[in-house]
């Protein structure tokens, strides 16, 4: 599966070093189904990424997207500054009213930030720009996954068809990276 990432995306996780485990258990040491653990804050020979898969991300249908989402955490993690301010001003601009992500699971974050918004309080704004920040890279991710096994996560029935095609223009044009369907029918 590794072969079948983004070229773009597979060279993030080889330039970093990437190591990979797997458990028997149904999820991860912290509790997700799969988790990619690093020095996010360091250089990047220091970040020292290790993907952990549960049996549960290792099935058939999940396999793929969710080496996708993690390794989409990499690519990131190695993207300037610069770009990914680009990329969040070009998503944010996507942004509307009763706006739906691509995922539940993405949904989750921007609601959490856009529920920051509501406060007046100055002392809020570095947790909202957090939040921000982690909406934008969960999103990121979680849009690349779509896009490149379309099958994932579809019975959450999201018609999300336009941002995942903007997203994909917004990831071409920010990072040069080239999203395409690898696997899925939908």
């Amino acid at each position: 599966m590794f072969v079948q990432l983004p070229p773009q995306i597979r060279q993030a996780a080889l330039y970093l070093k990437l190591t990979v485990s797997t458990t028997q258990s149904s999820r991860t040491l912290y509790g997700d189904q799969s988790a990619v653990y690093g020095a996010w804050d360091q250089v990047h020979s220091q970040i020292s990424p290790h993907l952990e898969m549960s049996a549960t991300s290792l099935t058939p249908t999940l396999c793929f997207p969710h080496l996708v989402h993690e390794c989409g955490h990499l690519f990131w993690a190695i993207q300037t500054n610069a770009a990914r301010d680009q990329y969040a001003s070009a998503n944010m601009a996507l942004v509307t009213t009763n706006f739906t992500e691509v995922t539940k699971y993405a949904q989750d974050y921007f609601d959490g930030w856009h529920r920051l918004l509501r406060s007046d309080d100055p002392a809020m704004q570095q947790r909202r720009d957090a939040a921000r920040t982690k909406w934008l890279i969960e999103s990121f991710c979680e849009s690349a996954a779509k896009i490149c096994s379309p099958a994932y996560k579809e019975e959450e029935d999201r018609h999300t068809g336009d941002l995942l095609k903007a997203r994909q223009q917004i990831a071409n044009d920010t990072f040069g990276l080239m999203l395409n369907r690898q696997f899925g029918a939908s």
